[in-house]
């Protein structure tokens, strides 16, 4: 890690907490779920996705991922047109069996309201429901039902990103000269260098990376650490991390866990490892609604990639 700045075990302490607090999205309260059988969920914004429709069949349920700071007393979830219901608390969920709508594409839109019913925030999100007998019964068919693998290209976007479902494989690289490291990610991914929007911790000794697209987004945080810092005396400074599970990654110490259900719209993996000298924070917030052990594979995969592009600087201590 390229720095000319030696950061105390106490600094980093009170760094690694907001890494996944302040700067990831809230994580949703938990809700109790439905007696009916969901077959997957479809997460709608916070954006438009109209491009690609989405494959859909059965039970369904519809969560709106509403932006933090958007007011919103209440969301409205529509049907081509018709309400289908309305949820008050975050994660905005609606359920619907798609067994009850006619086999073709239809538009799913989600609108939230403030304490006045203003209108706040809306988006939209296409389907592809299949043929009445295929909703009503996804288990028949002979031959295994396979994943779509086209495509998704998110609002605003040219760049596409792996469907829900589709492994995603860390194939291209970005490489840091100024930070002197490597990382692999998924192809169509998005890179941004998010370091200096960190407020008031110096940019000069910290490294913040924004890599891929909703529905799937991974954050990458490092910090140097003291001079012979262990994973033990870590958690000792950082006593939340006792509670997560030890292993290794990237062949070294790590502390790992995970956070909500994919049934809700969201999951949240967490990883912290120490290699280098430096403190290697990085979360993945999934939203597909899909399988997140393949997005938990995802991150640890892409943190096993990292490697030094060039000799390591020597530290100078603070006086």
């Amino acid at each position: 890690m390229k720095t000319q700045v030696l950061v105390s075990v106490a600094i980093i302490s009170g760094l690694c907490a907001p890494v996944f607090s302040a700067n990831a999205p809230m994580m949703p309260p938990a809700q109790a779920l439905s007696s009916s059988k969901i077959n997957r969920a479809l997460v709608i914004g916070p954006g438009d996705s109209l491009t690609a429709p989405k494959n859909v069949s059965g039970a369904l349920a519809l969560i709106a991922n509403v932006p933090p700071n958007v007011k919103a007393a209440e969301v409205e979830i529509f049907v081509d047109e018709k309400s289908v219901g309305t949820a008050n608390a975050r994660p905005y969920r609606v359920e619907i069996d798609t067994a009850t709508l006619s086999a073709g594409e239809h538009i799913i839109k989600a609108v939230a309201k403030d304490d006045s019913a203003e209108q706040t925030w809306s988006a939209s999100a296409k389907v592809n429901v299949g043929s009445a007998s295929q909703s009503s019964n996804v288990h028949h068919a002979a031959k295994p039902v396979e994943p779509s693998v086209e495509p998704i290209v998110p609002a605003g976007s040219s760049e596409p990103v792996n469907r829900p479902g589709i492994p995603m494989e860390p194939n291209t690289t970005y490489t840091s000269d100024k930070h002197g490291f490597a990382i692999n990610y998924p192809q169509g991914w998005s890179v941004k260098d998010e370091t200096g929007k960190m407020g008031d911790k110096k940019s000069s000794d910290s490294l913040w990376l924004v890599i891929g697209m909703p529905p799937v987004v991974v954050n990458l945080h490092c910090k140097e650490l003291a001079s012979g810092t262990s994973a033990e005396v870590f958690a000792r400074y950082n006593p939340y991390v006792q509670k997560w599970e030890r292993r290794a990654v990237a062949g070294s110490p790590a502390f790992v866990t995970t956070d909500g259900k994919p049934e809700l719209g969201r999951v949240v993996h967490r990883i912290i490892f120490i290699k280098n000298g430096c403190a290697w924070m990085a979360n993945c917030i999934d939203t597909t609604g899909g399988d997140s052990n393949k997005t938990a594979k995802l991150l640890e995969d892409m943190l096993e990639s990292i490697r030094p592009t060039g000799p390591q600087v020597k530290v100078v201590p603070v006086k």
